[in-house]
């Protein structure tokens, strides 16, 4: 895309692009649009669609996000064009299209990247899990290497759980920041 170096969110905290895989979901996608917008003023939005039947790509341009289109149905193709796609930023933020994360909690999700003390962060929605269920907060290596001064090492990364999330409904959004000047890689 390149377009998100003309004009993602610029304001000493880095560019921020925050994207948004979508399958018919005009019923809230405005909002989630206009959420983010209010919370991350400047920051490319782009609503990755994944063939939907119903009135999302218009939904998305009239409030002003990128579109790009995956004919290919399934979470995993959109996610892929995602990769592929993406504009430059400093910051990605990926958040469904149907309004279940808090965009208001976004700020709070950025900041281990920002200071530098994450390479990932996941917010879970779900502010309480039974015994034995997946626990969000395990999380040690994502495979990118952490800055230039501990170059050899790849460091953990914090993660909110429903436990450490956010008070406010416990929902957030999974932020990644990929070392400058490289981008995710499909393998």
């Amino acid at each position: 895309m390149g377009s998100g170096a003309d004009h993602a969110s610029q304001n000493g905290n880095g560019r921020v692009a925050v994207l948004i895989p979508c399958y018919n979901e005009e019923v809230a996608l405005g909002q989630v649009i206009n959420d983010f917008k209010r919370e991350l003023p400047g920051a490319d939005i782009v609503v990755f669609d994944n063939d939907s039947s119903d009135r999302s790509i218009a939904i998305a341009r009239e409030h002003g996000a990128l579109v790009v289109s995956e004919p290919r149905r399934g979470k995993g193709f959109v996610v892929r064009r995602m990769f592929d796609e993406a504009p430059d930023a400093d910051f990605f933020v990926m958040v469904d299209g149907d309004a279940t994360y808090d965009a208001g909690q976004v700020q709070q999700m950025l900041e281990p990247l920002r200071s530098g003390e994450a390479d990932l962060v996941v917010g879970s929605r779900v502010q309480r899990r039974s015994e034995g269920s997946f626990d969000p907060c395990i999380c040690s290596e994502i495979g990118w290497s952490a800055p230039s001064s501990t170059a050899s090492s790849t460091r953990a990364s914090p993660i909110f759980s429903p436990d450490t999330a956010p008070s406010s409904g416990g929902s957030s959004a999974a932020c990644l920041s990929p070392p400058r000047g490289s981008r995710p890689r499909q393998t």
